[in-house]
């Protein structure tokens, strides 16, 4: 009866000792990255105390690049990309144009960085490329990196257009305005890109204007300027201004 007994005390320490190398070694300890999901997760590693669900697939969406001739041995290359979220926005991105000829060949790579709000949509655009619209076979656009972050940490600019014409001249278009700060925030360098589209609301050409500062409390004119355009294409009344405050 003794022997039994000390069987069974051995036994059961022995037992602990073996549920506890289990339970703290061999189990493998939740995370937010062991493709279960468990820990309150919304979904497969994320929700809960992981990240958003929403993150897990969340990208730009980058359209087809629009390419054209700004006359002689230059180019414009403008390209749409839309924050799909409600929730994030980027607080800034590179990206990065690739220009290819119809051989496949590298002809140049173009860097650029930008910011987008939640829901907005955006053209991406470099003026002026110091290349011929007939060289250019594709533009392959890169944004290597994405972080994403929620709305309340992004940054807000009260600025806003007021007058915008859009006025056809021989040959081409112009966009005047004016660009209007109600805030009491100075902002330096700013880049203005007006979009013109056709009837169909496809784009049509895109050109950009710089101005070296903006004020607190100013409005300051502006004139955006397309060359070599086929003023026909355009229709006058969808014309769209946006500003990027350069970092």
């Amino acid at each position: 009866m003794k022997q039994l007994l000390y069987g069974l005390f051995y036994l059961s320490i022995f037992g602990g000792l073996g549920f506890g190398i289990y339970r703290f070694y061999l189990v493998p300890v939740s995370s937010c990255f062991d493709s279960i999901q468990n820990q309150g997760e919304e979904s497969l590693d994320c929700g809960g105390p992981c990240i958003p669900c929403e993150l897990k697939t969340l990208k730009l969406q980058v359209d087809e690049p629009k390419i054209f001739s700004t006359g002689g041995s230059r180019s414009t290359i403008v390209v749409q990309v839309t924050d799909p979220s409600l929730n994030f926005g980027l607080k800034e991105f590179d990206y990065e144009f690739h220009i290819f000829s119809s051989f496949g060949t590298l002809l140049a790579k173009l860097n650029g960085q930008s910011y987008i709000s939640t829901s907005e949509t955006k053209y991406l655009t470099m003026a002026g490329v110091d290349l011929k619209r007939t060289d250019i076979s594709k533009v392959v656009v890169n944004i290597p990196v994405q972080d994403w972050v929620t709305k309340d940490k992004l940054l807000i600019y009260n600025l806003k257009f007021t007058g915008v014409k859009t006025t056809p001249l021989a040959q081409t278009v112009q966009i005047t305005g004016k660009l209007v700060n109600d805030s009491s925030a100075s902002y330096g360098a700013t880049t203005l890109t007006g979009v013109l589209f056709n009837k169909k609301g496809d784009i049509v050409n895109a050109s950009t204007t710089k101005i070296d500062s903006v004020a607190a409390f100013s409005e300051t004119p502006f004139t955006i300027f397309f060359p070599n355009l086929n003023v026909a294409e355009v229709n006058l009344g969808s014309t769209k201004v946006s500003y990027e405050i350069n970092r």
